[in-house]
């Protein structure tokens, strides 16, 4: 089932964001365990009230793939 955001605006996930589109990060992240790399998050800046949510969402996703605290 599409999320609102997609029944709005017909969008597939591509800079939502995590958990607003289809890219399931909590489901992906923790298969990424030897991956060592810079990441980039990218949200639309209309979203931008938004940003700070994503972040935390996506440190909580790699404290857990990590076991650690932080990125």
């Amino acid at each position: 089932m599409p999320s609102t955001f997609e029944s709005c605006y017909d969008e597939p996930g591509l800079h939502l964001p995590p958990g607003w589109g289809r890219v399931s990060y909590s489901k992906a992240i923790p298969h990424l365990k030897d991956y060592k790399a810079l990441w980039i998050l990218k949200v639309y800046e209309r979203l931008r009230d938004h940003w700070s949510e994503c972040l935390e969402v996506m440190e909580r996703l790699f404290e857990t793939k990590n076991g650690s605290n932080g990125c």
